[in-house]
């Protein structure tokens, strides 16, 4: 996964609710990040893979950053 791929990444996390993403799981979650790059660039399979495992191993974090 590439630099430009993390920034669009985490740019789609500022922009989810804390009240949204508490309630998704992790699955939910991944899903609507990853479609919403998708909706940016154009991910291959292994991209969007690679962007699926990182949130689910990042969600702690994204909690942190979406609530602040």
């Amino acid at each position: 996964m590439d630099t430009g791929i993390l920034r669009l990444l985490w740019s789609a996390v500022l922009e989810i609710s804390p009240d949204t993403v508490a309630g998704l799981s992790d699955e939910v979650l991944a899903k609507r990040l990853v479609d919403q790059l998708r909706d940016r660039v154009c991910l291959s399979a292994e991209e969007r893979a690679a962007v699926t495992s990182y949130i689910q191993n990042k969600r702690p974090l994204i909690l942190d950053v979406v609530q602040g």
